[in-house]
This record gives structure tokens, sequence and C-alpha cells, in this order.
């Protein structure tokens, strides 16, 4: 189920083709997302440059567990504006990154319906 939220396949080959773990992993990012999301947003309020960029940071982390490329983007873009000092842009930017999170918070919670790909 290779798709352009995330890549299924490859996030598989990093768990050695484990499907329980990927679940696992889907289950841990499911719990925390809506936190991670939250500090970014915090942090954004507050122009706090630094939280930013460590928010931002945490989030491409568990995305990129997924291979999700359009949220690892949009968070590695907030991470590098708090890297830089320039918040100009980052609500929107936030947004970008709040709608890729949801896509794949919609396409984790079906996992339940995959079958498994070949690797």
């Amino acid at each position: 189920m290779g798709n352009e939220v995330f890549d299924i396949t490859e996030a598989l080959l990093r768990t050695d083709g484990d499907m329980e773990l990927f679940q696992e992993l889907a289950g841990i990012f499911l719990e925390n997302y809506s936190k991670q999301l939250a500090d970014v947003e915090n942090a954004i309020e507050k122009n706090d440059r630094n939280a930013l960029e460590s928010a931002a940071h945490s989030i491409k982390g568990s995305v990129g567990v997924f291979c999700a490329k359009p949220a690892l983007e949009a968070a590695l873009e907030l991470e590098i504006m708090g890297r830089e000092n320039n918040l100009s842009g980052a609500y929107e930017a936030y947004k970008v990154l709040s709608i890729e999170i949801e896509r794949l918070r919609r396409a984790l919670e079906t996992i339940d319906d995959w079958t498994e790909p070949e690797i």
C-alpha cells in the first residue's frame, strides 16, 4: 500500500518486514502525534525558536519511521525555521504540517485492513 502519504514498503523494510512491529510503532505515533503538534504550535505562539526547532525535529523523527515524505518535509521546514530564527511563515507551515499529519493519521488508522506487501 504505497501511496503519496507514506511508503509502506520502505517503512516495512525499516522494521525488517515485521508488520507487528510496524503496527506497534503506528500505535505509538497515534497516541503521541497530537501532543507533538501542540508542542510545535505552542512554540510558534511563544515565538520560541529553540522550542520550535526541537518540537519539529521530534515530529520529523516520528513521521520518518513511516517514510511519510510530505509530513517529513513539512516538519523539516519548521525545524529549519527554528534553527535559522526565521519564524515568518511559521503558522502557514504549521497548517501544512497539520494537514499532512492528519492524512498520515487516517492512513495509519486503517492498518488492520491492510494486506502485508511483498518486500
